[in-house]
């Protein structure tokens, strides 16, 4: 037992957890992150899918060349002139 003191100044006696209990602890951290990071991936490919390309691009980071790309494919269109 450790005495542990809180902040009104009480004594407390609790028992430290040993190394199985606290490598648990840590398995069910780790599980329950990894978990919302999947889901958060999902829900912000679900949300993306459903926006425009022009939005889509400016949320990307780290595919500049497939941007630059797109934009030359959508510059090289003819386009009649609209008068």
């Amino acid at each position: 037992m450790a005495d542990v003191v809180t902040g009104d100044a009480v004594v407390v006696e609790v028992q430290i957890a040993q190394l199985p209990v606290r490598a648990v602890g840590a398995v069910i951290d780790v599980t329950v992150i990894f978990s919302l990071y999947i889901l958060g991936l999902i829900l912000a490919l679900a949300t993306l899918r459903e926006l425009d390309d022009a939005l889509v691009d400016a949320t990307r980071i780290g595919d500049h060349h497939q941007q630059q790309a797109r934009r030359r494919q959508l510059h090289d269109l003819d386009m009649p002139d609209a008068r």
